[in-house]
């Protein structure tokens, strides 16, 4: 009698290999029945002792596969939803981001904005910030490794638990952030057009201070610059904006802004009224002359 030994890295598809587990299990038994009575009770034979253990041993692995099913069938599935798993979980980290942008920019009267109840302390608040931020670059971190050369090789098409150790041995890897010297997975670190790797929150940071210093536009990395692509899935939509905002302010030779020296935004070229030469301020709501860069006056 073969003895069936199961391979540790199987497909999805368990039936072949607990097919053979249950013949034999089968032809396990159908010994121990014919050979049943022809021993001392209470002593039995090498061999007898020798099948009841592969029959114990069988019938876990047996138990294993069926454990293992339900497992994998999970797995598939969430690897088949991952780009909309993670489309809405960064959806949640960019609202929340957006909330804390605007507690930042409330002028005067904090108390406007703080009065809504809260759901829990600031201790946990940060929490639940950290915890989504590390479940949202990790989901897209496993969607961002390049599986092409493996799929578009001939031969039969790569398994999901292929493709799951795969990501696993490339998420293991970890390299060192060139700004904090903090390590992180090879899968989370960014990698700038120089070829250093940068953690998502030190990358962010640059972005930010660069927003309101002209001095660190663009932003760049041993004199390359960095495209805001890189780090855009990290940053909320008003960060974005403030960004582009700042960047087109920084790039323009004859800069105007706003009249109201309590706003005093800038005010991109394209805005101003061609027959005019004045321009509305949506936040402040006050007229200001593109020409002279006052309030709005009468004539020319």
């Amino acid at each position: 009698m073969a003895y069936y030994s199961a391979q540790p890295d199987q497909s999805p598809a368990f039936e072949d290999e607990e097919l053979a587990l249950k013949l034999q299990f089968e032809e396990v038994g159908n010994y121990s029945q014919n050979s049943k009575g022809k021993y001392v009770r209470g002593f039995p034979p090498d061999t007898e002792v020798a099948y009841k253990n592969l029959q114990d041993e069988l019938s876990q692995h047996l138990m294993f596969i069926e454990d293992r099913k339900p497992a994998q069938s999970i797995g598939a599935a969430v690897d088949s939803d991952s780009t909309a798993i993670a489309r809405l979980a960064a959806q949640e980290v960019q609202s929340y981001e957006d909330r804390q942008f605007a507690v930042g920019t409330v002028d005067g009267n904090p108390e406007e904005y703080e009065s809504a109840p809260f759901l829990c302390d600031s201790n946990t608040d940060a929490s639940v910030r950290e915890w989504m931020l590390t479940a949202v670059e990790s989901q897209l971190a496993g969607l961002a490794l390049d599986f092409s050369d493996e799929e578009t090789e001939a031969g039969p098409s790569r398994s999901y638990a292929q493709r799951q150790a795969d990501t696993l041995d490339k998420l293991a890897k970890e390299v060192q952030c060139v700004c904090c010297r903090e390590g992180l997975s090879s899968g989370l670190a960014i990698t700038v057009p120089c070829g250093d790797k940068y953690c998502p929150d030190c990358l962010k940071q640059l972005f930010i201070l660069a927003t309101n210093n002209e001095t660190r536009m663009p932003v760049r990395c041993h004199t390359q610059p960095i495209p805001l692509a890189l780090i855009s899935k990290n940053l909320s939509g008003l960060e974005i904006d403030a960004f582009k905002l700042a960047e087109l302010d920084f790039s323009t030779e004859s800069r105007i802004y706003y009249s109201n020296r309590d706003c005093n935004r800038f005010i991109p070229p394209q805005q101003l009224d061609p027959g005019t030469n004045n321009v509305i301020c949506e936040h402040c709501h006050r007229i200001t002359c593109g020409i002279c860069n006052n309030g709005h006056h009468g004539g020319k």
